[in-house]
Parts: structure tokens; C-alpha cells; sequence
């Protein structure tokens, strides 16, 4: 977790494809629970994944946060080019998100390559509402493409710029061995 000395984390489930989270934010004394996702490649492998975020979304009566890489597109236009995207496709992780009554973070990108706006398409945030009881903005940016392909993900605690102790997560694939 990025800067120890702002916030204290509980690891309360781990999983091939998730690290479920009680996170403390130490300066505000505020509680959240905080799920970071890396799904498997194939559908049918991700399976197992939308299954534990329910049984997680069950449990949890907190303010809740989920990130990362879902390795799934949500909406057609997730994805530019290739195949289009198929009903099969998409259905596991809509179900998924509406069961477990999640809300899509807004997106902001402050940062591009040549000029370009970054759009993550399969790197993504979700809160519950309780989220909005405790956070004023919930949002989440991303930032350059760095380590690896994926963009790192910023989530500012409040409708200030350059919140003091924002939750910076690196979504990172197995490959990159300089992010541990």
C-alpha cells in the first residue's frame, strides 16, 4: 500500500483474482473496505471472480471500493476495434456490478501520450453508496501508462486538488517484475 504511515490495511481475503481490504485512513480516521481486482484473461476463468465480489458485497455494510484490472469490457464501446462485443461477453460482470449495487467512479484522465487522452477500458473503479456517505467526489483518475500497460489509478479523497492522501493504485500484470 502506498505511504503506510497514512492509512492501516487489514488483508481480509485473498484470492487468485482479488485482495479484499479494511482500509483506515489514518489522518481522517475514516473506515472503507477496498477490493482490488486483477481478473484472468478468459471469460469462463473470471467466473469464479464475480462470484466472490457478490459473496463479498454480502458481508460488506461498509463503504466499498473496488479496483483494477477486470480484464472484461462492461459496454460496447469498451473496446475500439477487434470483434464486437457480444451479450456473453458482457453479462457475468453487468450482473456482477448490479448485484452488488455498485456505481461506476467517474473517470477523469489528466494525463496523455502525444497529445492523447488515456482511456482505460478494462482498468476500472466501482463504489457502493456508502461511498458517497464518507467521500464528497468520489472519483478516480488515470494517469500515464507506466511500468506496464495499464494505467495507474488515483481515487482523491475530496473535491481538492491534490487531496493530501489519495489512494494511488498500480495495477500491475505477473510479467512486470519491478512491481511488487
Amino acid at each position: 500500500m502506498w505511504k503506510p504511515h497514512a492509512y492501516e490495511v487489514t488483508v481480509e481475503i485473498s484470492t487468485t483474482q482479488l485482495v479484499h481490504c479494511a482500509v483506515t485512513q489514518l489522518c481522517t480516521q475514516k473506515h472503507f473496505k477496498l477490493t482490488v481486482v486483477y481478473g484472468f484473461n478468459k471469460a469462463e476463468a473470471r467466473q469464479p471472480l464475480w462470484q466472490e465480489l457478490k459473496l463479498i458485497s454480502q458481508q460488506t455494510s461498509d463503504a466499498w471500493c473496488v479496483i483494477g484490472d477486470f480484464n472484461a469490457v462492461l459496454h460496447p464501446h469498451d473496446r475500439i476495434g477487434g470483434d464486437d462485443i457480444q451479450d456473453i461477453e458482457v453479462r457475468g460482470f453487468v450482473e456482477c456490478i448490479n448485484e452488488c449495487e455498485l456505481m461506476s467512479c467517474v473517470a477523469i484522465s489528466n494525463r496523455g501520450h502525444n497529445g492523447q487522452r488515456i482511456w482505460s477500458r478494462i482498468d476500472k473503479a466501482f463504489t457502493n453508496m456508502d461511498w458517497y456517505t464518507i467521500y464528497d467526489y468520489p472519483h478516480v483518475e488515470y494517469m500515464a501508462e507506466g511500468l506496464s500497460d495499464h494505467s495507474p489509478l488515483r481515487i482523491p479523497f475530496s473535491r481538492t486538488l491534490g487531496s493530501k492522501h489519495p489512494l494511488n493504485i498500480l495495477i500491475c500484470g505477473a510479467k512486470t517484475a519491478k512491481c511488487t
